[in-house]
């Protein structure tokens, strides 16, 4: 095949060359269809969650460390106090003086309201440190379970996609392996230039850009021998037609 006008190209391989150019646009629609499944975009967003949940989870364990801080902070106050309440009982016990009796009760009644309130303090920080841990857990266990069937779903629908992709392929090269050199050459250039280099021409349509073909051009099509190829006067795709398909001994479809 080489430029000029007219060419002529035998129907076999007209139809061979249509046949790989199908199945390379089989090959696209299948590549999209993989990249496009549902099951794909679920993992997808699942995994986003996962980095997310990571930064989150980096935070929470900073603000861990900070809280563990001001719990230490707490309970050695806790133990001062639990000190100083334990002195001033014994105070009161030898204590004889009224005055001092009386001060040294409302000493032990202050420091014991101090003392209990921190120790309140103290537990509810525990209770959110050791919560949040937990939850962190559970929700890093959680995803981790729905990425892992996100995963096993979308290896499912990818399989089949996969063995279309590898038989579209496989036939791909044995159709290469059939055209002459020369031709597949050209073939090549003219697709990587137009996107689509042979279409199948359908009634009047062409199959590349789906556009009917006026009477006129038709007429000029139906006088041609089968052997001559035509272009597409809307997209430039050469198209094989009905009567180079019959004369390569394939039925139109």
């Amino acid at each position: 095949m080489s430029p000029g006008t007219p060419m002529d190209l035998d129907p076999v391989t007209q139809v061979t060359i249509l046949e790989l150019a199908e199945a390379a646009s089989r090959l696209d629609g299948l590549d999209a269809r993989r990249h496009a499944l549902p099951e794909r975009a679920e993992l997808t967003r699942l995994t986003s969650e996962r980095a997310a949940q990571r930064t989150s989870t980096a935070r929470l364990k900073l603000s861990a460390q900070d809280l563990g801080v001001d719990i230490k902070k707490m309970e050695s106050d806790a133990a001062k106090l639990r000190k100083r309440e334990e002195e001033a009982e014994k105070d009161l016990a030898e204590a004889t003086d009224q005055e001092a009796v009386r001060d040294l009760r409302h000493e032990v009644e202050s420091t014991r309201r101090r003392r209990e309130a921190l120790e309140h303090h103290i537990a509810d920080a525990r209770d959110m440190r050791d919560a949040h841990a937990i939850n962190t857990g559970i929700e890093a266990d959680d995803l981790a379970v729905r990425i892992r069937n996100a995963e096993r779903k979308l290896a499912d629908a990818d399989a089949d996609l996969l063995q279309q992709i590898s038989g579209v392929e496989r036939r791909i090269g044995e159709l290469r392996d059939s055209i002459d050199p020369r031709v597949l050459k050209y073939y090549d250039r003219v697709a990587a230039e137009t996107g689509h280099a042979v279409a199948r021409l359908n009634g009047r349509a062409c199959c590349s850009c789906f556009m009917e073909l006026d009477a006129s051009t038709m007429r000029d099509f139906d006088v041609l021998p089968p052997e001559r190829l035509v272009k597409c006067p809307e997209c430039g795709s050469y198209l094989v037609r009905p009567s180079t398909l019959a004369a390569a001994g394939k039925s139109d479809r």
